[in-house]
């Protein structure tokens, strides 16, 4: 089988789509420019090569890290640093370290959820995140008050 040169692609990607070229296909094919091609120019590629991979569906080579997979969450600067001071003092090397543990401990209790709601219900709270966002809010309080528990 002869191999499908990327001007033989785009040629006939053009024939659906006029205003294709050598330089719209380029990024298709790099995931990194989030360029993709149109469903009609898929189809023409598809009609016209078929078992030729699509650019941008082209796997890319997995990721050597352990963890490849990010979460983000938005906050303002003074929580970040006020919770960045709170696991650096439990002794947490970093604020990734922090954040795993916060996510494993999460995940256990998770596991507990039906045992967690009955609590916070029984104590007024109308979900699992208003009584952690409370339990949040007393830890950082607690800790304002060098380990001494805040009245009121």
């Amino acid at each position: 089988m002869e191999a499908v040169l990327d001007k033989d692609r785009v040629a006939s990607i053009k024939t659906v789509c006029p205003k294709h070229n050598k330089y719209l296909y380029s990024l298709a094919k790099n995931p990194a420019f989030g360029v993709r091609l149109s469903a009609a120019a898929v189809r023409q590629h598809r009609k016209a090569f078929p078992g030729d991979p699509v650019p941008g569906e082209i796997e890319r080579a997995p990721s050597k890290r352990k963890n490849s997979e990010s979460i983000v969450c938005r906050s303002t600067k003074k929580r970040k640093a006020e919770f960045l001071r709170a696991i650096k003092d439990d002794g947490f090397p970093d604020m990734q370290t922090g954040l795993s543990s916060v996510i494993e401990t999460y995940l256990q209790v998770g596991k507990q959820r039906d045992e967690l709601l009955t609590a916070f219900k029984s104590d007024g709270f109308p979900d699992i995140p208003s009584g952690i966002k409370w339990l949040v809010e007393m830890y950082l309080i607690r800790r304002k008050s060098n380990g001494k528990v805040a009245e009121g």
